[in-house]
């Protein structure tokens, strides 16, 4: 019997406290820990004149844009169709004003000493021209100018708001206002709107009210905003913050279509669904019973949809919240929106209702504490970082009003409609902003480097599901709430001529689909041992085809010989062996391969180019084949193809509970009759939305670091794709780190390949390396891991000293940004307390130092002293420090 630990039996009492006492308990917690807030009051700054710094928020956006090179992403439209009579001149007169009005929509971005300021541009700068499309039909007018807003701003010369008129017809227009989202969130669209549409009529009819007096300006609330922290309010804001994120999870392993890209390449993209009708009252009277809000009723489902994805019990999402709380920024136009990383857990013992008091508490505790700036958060907590992956949480959510556009889209004497444009953008892998209004809907922004469309639907779908369930039965246990884990079955394939149907209870019930698959044959070619399991399936596959099965020699020995002479239809052989053949060995025209085993990504590409056709076979545990199709080969899987019929896929957590269909688990197949009593596999896999089953590695294998479950098959991959590199495999060890161990070709050496590693993935996940002249094979042909040494060193460079000119160099710049000198090569900036600023105030000193551009983007991918100095070699730069 063990005792449980004093943290965990309160996190127990409160989680069965009686709502009304939780709810004294939150409010006498919250008196007693909620700091002072600042009362530094918001006025204009001493010199309108000066250079102002950017807001903290406007900093990490203006950052984000620096290190993709991207301005699509960044550009905030809004457009309207306008009908009836347009005073052009009196909108040319309109637009002046609103810039005149609103500083902020005539400011550029300098930098000073490497760090970005708000220069603010004269009265008179704006940037309106009239675009005659007559004749033109709206599709095509909708697209050029997607075109033109998705063309982005330059913040170092241009001001960051473009308007254009698209003229239809003397009577219909297209209005296109276009702002950079640094000087816009949702309220602000709204009152550039208003103001515009005010100074408009005021123009064109001589009468219009007059517009609120604005007390400060943006960059007055940017000064305010950095000089309002101090003292014992921020010591506080910091400690809770890095309390409530210590040791959190550097990212959530949700499944991915496609492996995540070093840099962000792709343009993003939305998806828009609704709920089932009535579940938006169903949801604001649940919230009401339970004493919440929707809001967090919502977040806290959304919550458990990324668990059942992800197998993550804790989770961090970002969660956007406006700032505009001081009354002097009600009609300012500005970016007033800050993140709040809000972290939860879910267990597999919670019941719904614990999930939502659990988020509920967590929730309450963050928005008291919202003022320190996210950017400030990412700095002091200094995360774990890994290229390609935004630092603290990757997925968002939101809870937004959506009563029909929300916008003063036209002014008196016109009628305005909404005009779609194209949109793009999304700096995080996935987001859901639930829309509340005359019905609830949500719109999902997603990264489609790593997504399709298809996935997100499912995920949506999944998540309407997940909330109609907890409304509906809020204490029902989490592992009991509906998921879609199975895919649609194969089609029943007919055996062809000559088939033997077996008993579906044999291992071997689905060899005459899978023959018939195969098609006649002719001869059989098996390597196979004949005590095997696959020797049966080899009989079955000639009995159901009518071929001639001939063995060879257990050890393939003169394989290739025996190809050229007999002439098969189908070689069937394990996976290893067919890997070990002759390079450049081909089989002969006529002659397919059946490889069935283990399979990684990395072997399945060289296997592909054996032959013509290469099919692929998945064993069940039984014996008998549990999937088989045409050999397809993803960036980090394998396609395993469809089950073969009776028999249906799904996965499950190591627990047993079953997951949704294209999360990753255990591979479980069953029949249609028997689906919850299926046999597991020893896959670790996924099943696609259309049914095909994709393949990482055993699932014996599945670990979990830091909190993010991995395999190591995936390092595996990761290790095969470096240059040199000729053979791999990667384990976990007694102690639960990784070890790799590699056959190098003599080209690159293992700290060579750790550099590169390093570059992918976590310090934490890049494994100890162990180079082998050979990796040990069993007869059959499988890595021999008994037969693998114990781990030895692998090549690491630390302890060594920076030295030589260009090193020196890159310490020298370090030493002035962070106040300390590293002292080992592989010292890593951001451990010795560097943060993106200061990242792009490296930039600038080293392309200062070398006289070329050391582009952001390869600092950040490349973030210790001994990479960075690589890096400028490498570009050319390292000839003459200045």
């Amino acid at each position: 019997m063990t005792m449980e630990s004093d943290t965990e039996a309160l996190r127990r009492r409160l989680d069965h406290l009686p709502p009304d006492r939780r709810r004294a308990l939150e409010r006498v917690l919250r008196a007693r820990a909620e700091p002072p807030r600042s009362t530094a009051p918001l006025a204009p700054r001493p010199d309108p004149d000066a250079p102002a710094p950017l807001s903290y928020a406007q900093e990490r956006l203006w950052y984000l844009e620096q290190l993709y090179q991207r301005r699509d992403i960044f550009a905030f439209p809004t457009a309207s169709r306008l009908h009836g009579p347009l005073d052009l001149a009196a909108l040319r007169s309109a637009c002046a004003d609103l810039a005149a009005r609103h500083d902020s929509l005539r400011t550029i971005v300098t930098t000073i000493d490497g760090r970005p300021a708000q220069q603010i541009l004269p009265v008179g700068t704006v940037d309106f021209a009239l675009v005659d499309l007559t004749g033109t039909d709206p599709a095509t007018c909708a697209e050029r100018a997607s075109a033109d807003a998705l063309a982005g701003f330059d913040l170092a010369t241009q001001p960051p708001l473009r308007i254009r008129l698209y003229r239809l017809a003397d009577d219909d227009h297209v209005l296109v206002v276009n702002q950079h989202v640094a000087v816009a969130d949702m309220p602000s669209r709204a009152i550039l709107l208003r103001d515009l549409w005010n100074r408009y009529e005021a123009a064109a009819y001589g009468t219009a009210p007059p517009l609120p007096t604005l007390p400060i300006q943006y960059a007055d609330f940017a000064v305010w905003q950095r000089d309002r922290l101090d003292g014992q309010r921020l010591d506080r804001l910091l400690d809770y913050w890095q309390q409530h994120l210590r040791d959190a999870p550097h990212k959530l392993a949700i499944p991915t279509d496609r492996p995540r890209p070093a840099r962000h390449e792709g343009a993003g993209r939305f998806y828009y669904d609704t709920a089932p009708d009535g579940l938006g009252e169903r949801v604001h009277e649940a919230a009401r019973a339970w004493r919440t809000t929707p809001s967090v009723l919502l977040l806290a489902c959304y919550r458990l949809l990324l668990w059942q994805y992800s197998s993550q019990e804790d989770i961090v999402i970002g969660v956007p919240k406006s700032e505009r709380a001081h009354p002097e920024t009600e009609h300012l136009i500005g970016y007033f929106v800050n993140v709040l990383p809000l972290r939860s857990q879910v267990r597999d013992t919670d019941t719904a209702r614990q999930v939502i008091a659990r988020e509920h508490a967590h929730a309450l505790a963050a928005y008291a504490r919202q003022e320190l700036p996210y950017e400030r958060v990412v700095r002091d907590v200094n995360p774990v970082r890994e290229a390609g992956v935004p630092p603290l949480y990757q997925v968002s959510y939101s809870y937004l009003a959506d009563d029909g556009t929300g916008l003063p889209l036209a002014p008196t004497g016109l009628r305005g409609e909404p005009f779609p444009l194209r949109s793009e953008g999304t700096e995080y892998d996935l987001g859901v902003n639930v829309l509340h209004g005359a019905q609830l809907g949500a719109q999902w922004p997603y990264n489609d480097d790593i997504f399709d469309e298809s996935t997100i639907v499912t995920l949506a779908g999944q998540f309407w599901a997940l909330v109609a369930a907890v409304v509906d039965a809020v204490d029902t246990p989490v592992t009991a709430l509906p998921v879609v884990h199975e895919a649609p079955t194969a089609p029943t394939t007919a055996a062809g001529d000559g088939a033997r149907r077996t008993p579906i209870d044999s291992p071997l019930s689905t060899v005459p689909a899978a023959a018939a698959a195969l098609g006649p044959i002719g001869r059989l070619l098996s390597t196979v041992p004949p005590g095997s399991a696959l020797a049966d399936v080899d009989a079955a596959l000639a009995e159901a085809t009518g071929a001639e099965l001939i063995r060879v020699p257990d050890d393939g020995s003169d394989l290739t010989a025996l190809v050229d002479r007999l002439r098969p239809g189908l070689l069937s052989a394990t996976v290893p062996l067919l890997a070990r053949l002759p390079a450049g060995w081909r089989a002969p025209q006529g002659c397919a391969l059946l490889a069935v085993g283990d399979l990684h990504r990395a072997a399945a590409a060289r296997l592909a180019e054996r032959a013509d056709v290469v099919w692929y076979g998945c064993l069940r545990t039984a014996g008998g084949l549990a999937t088989v199709g045409r050999l397809s080969v993803g960036p980090h899987r394998v396609d395993a193809g469809r089950p073969l019929a009776p028999l249906r896929a799904w996965t499950a957590h190591p627990s047993g509970r079953p997951l949704p269909q294209g999360a990753f688990g255990t591979l479980h197949l069953g029949t249609t009759d028997a689906a919850e009593a299926g046999e597991p596999t020893r896959w670790y896999a996924r099943i696609r939305a259309d049914g095909r089953v994709e393949l990482v590695g055993p699932a014996d294998e599945r670990t979990v670091l830091r909190g993010v479950p991995l395999h190591p098959g995936e390092i595996t991959d990761l290790l095969v794709e470096c240059p040199g590199v000729r053979d791999a495999t990667t384990l976990t060890t007694a102690d639960g780190t990784l070890h790799a161990y590699l056959v190098l070709d003599g080209t690159t050496d293992a700290s060579q390949v750790r550099q590169r590693l390093a570059q992918r993935l976590p310090g934490f996940a890049v494994p100890g390396l162990t180079v082998l002249p050979a990796l040990p094979y069993t007869a059959d042909g499988y890595v021999d891991r008994a037969a693998l040494p114990a781990p030895t060193a692998d090549g690491r460079t630390g302890g060594r000293a920076p030295s030589g000119p260009v090193e020196q160099v890159v310490v020298d710049a370090w030493r002035d940004l962070l106040g300390r000198a590293p002292t080992q090569v592989d010292d890593n900036f951001f451990d010795l307390g560097g943060h993106s600023l200061m990242l792009q105030q490296l930039s600038a000193r080293l392309s200062e130092a070398f006289g070329g551009t050391v582009p952001l983007i390869e600092l950040l991918e490349h973030p210790t002293v001994a990479q960075q100095a690589q890096l400028v070699t490498e570009l050319g730069l390292a000839e003459e420090p200045a």
